[in-house]
């Protein structure tokens, strides 16, 4: 089996990294005799972690009726496509580059393959396409008859790699970068933003604090105290993953004396079910990446380092439970279990937020990401590389807001409105503060004054 790096033909720039995408050739060249009623694997070593744009294999066998044989393709994900299923009848050969672009098919194809020719598989290539391509691909030959047989020669596997933005599949990002959190204080909900689109905003709760002395990026939540937790109500869609995951936290811990939740969805304080990173009271300085059971099969386990910033990414990929450290592979274990709804909410600090669990984080929590898909590892390093330079996960710049000390939330303060000098026209404070879009019960009392700016 030979690798062969081609040269790149070119290179674009897309956000969130810059990456040269091109195409990377796998060949194996080990010639085997096909024999009736037989099956064997061509097998592909692929050592580099890339997202795959598009796929092309050309197979080269000699074979009287061409009708007898299977072709079957295997990514290391698992994902398999028939190239072709018996295909040809009498006709001799395989001598085929199978390509989506090819004009025809190698389904109803009963020309005699003398020189290689282009053709599409019986099952499109472009099931492949957003995997990660690392690891064994794996090309299955069958002879399913007798009477005929003949010599597979040899095979070659091109990846095309492309560039797709870390961004894609991002159900929440919670920044931590709030200037306060109200802990439930006037009912007030949705303190904690999730700036992505889907605004799947979280609510402080008990004494869960702000602390912009220990963090990632900005700022970061604390949590120390009995039930300490953010919860999010509103996580809509997130209901719905069930085959893959991506789920992406600092963590800071300062003590590992009780069984304590990082991050999780669950139904009951049993963790029996959904997903999580959780710390075993027993379990040393380990924290558990966990699909359906904290104890069961699909669980990965890293050290963390106390007192320290330590980067922890869960990653599931429908097959694999894999957990990843400052952007290093720890542990991965095959698992191939659908994800079980849970029916709480989703934890940050804490289990799911009910009053009667106690399993509060002991230490900082910072920059919480979940994805709907299975991150590569070229992505995960990616992102530690950025937050780990102060930038943005994706790349872009991060800026911190500016919050004021001597604003207390909760308590009533007097605040000044600086003039508006951008037009010749007196604006009242109305106008300016609608601007700032205050809510609809402070618009009347501002319109009753008689001041202006």
């Amino acid at each position: 089996m030979q690798l062969k790096k081609l040269t790149y033909l070119y290179f674009f720039l897309l956000s969130p990294y810059l990456l040269l995408a091109g195409v990377t050739s796998i060949e194996n060249n080990i010639s085997q005799a096909i024999t009736d009623n037989t099956c064997f694997n061509k097998t592909f070593n692929m050592p580099t972690s890339v997202i795959i744009g598009s796929t092309t294999i050309e197979v080269n066998l000699t074979h009287t009726w061409r009708g007898d044989l299977n072709l079957t393709l295997t990514s290391p994900l698992g994902t398999s496509i028939d190239l072709s299923s018996r295909n040809g009848s009498s006709a001799n050969n395989i001598y085929t580059n199978f390509t989506d672009n090819a004009v025809v098919s190698i389904v109803g194809d009963t020309t005699n393959h003398t020189v290689i020719v282009d053709r599409t598989p019986e099952v499109s290539l472009g099931a492949f396409t957003g995997e990660d391509a690392i690891g064994i691909w794996t090309l299955q030959i069958c002879d399913n008859a007798g009477g005929d047989t003949g010599t597979y020669k040899y095979a070659r596997l091109d990846i095309n790699d492309t560039v797709i933005p870390v961004s894609a599949g991002l159900q929440v990002d919670y920044r931590m970068d709030e200037c306060y959190w109200l802990d439930g204080a006037g009912g007030v909900i949705g303190d904690v933003k999730d700036t992505t689109a889907n605004q799947f905003d979280g609510t402080s709760a008990t004494t869960a604090t702000i602390d912009r002395t220990i963090h990632q990026l900005c700022s970061s939540g604390r949590f120390s105290v009995l039930n300490d937790g953010i919860s999010t109500d509103n996580l809509g869609t997130l209901g719905a993953l069930t085959s893959q995951l991506t789920i992406s936290a600092w963590l800071y811990p300062t003590a590992f004396t009780q069984w304590s939740s990082a991050l999780i969805r669950t139904s009951s304080d049993s963790w029996n079910d959904g997903f999580g990173l959780i710390h075993d009271s027993g379990d040393a300085t380990n924290i558990t990446f966990f699909i359906n059971s904290y104890n069961g099969a699909g669980i990965a386990k890293a050290s963390l380092t106390m007192n320290a910033w330590n980067h922890i990414v869960g990653v599931y990929n429908g097959t694999q439970v894999s957990i990843y450290k400052n952007g290093v592979l720890i542990a991965t274990k095959a698992y191939s279990t659908a994800i079980t709804n849970a029916t709480q909410t989703l934890g940050i600090g804490n289990d799911v937020g009910a009053p009667s669990y106690d399993d509060v984080w002991q230490g900082n929590i910072d920059e919480v990401k979940i994805w709907d898909k299975a991150l590569s590892s070229i992505e995960v390093s990616t992102i530690y590389t950025n937050e780990q330079a102060g930038k943005n996960y994706d790349g872009t710049p991060r800026v911190c807001p500016t919050c004021d000390a001597n604003l207390t939330a909760g308590i009533w303060g007097l605040i000044g409105i600086p003039a508006d000098l951008r037009t010749a026209t007196n604006r009242d404070v109305a106008n300016v503060f609608d601007e700032f879009n205050a809510s609809s019960y402070i618009k009347p009392l501002i319109k009753q004054s008689n001041f202006y700016v």
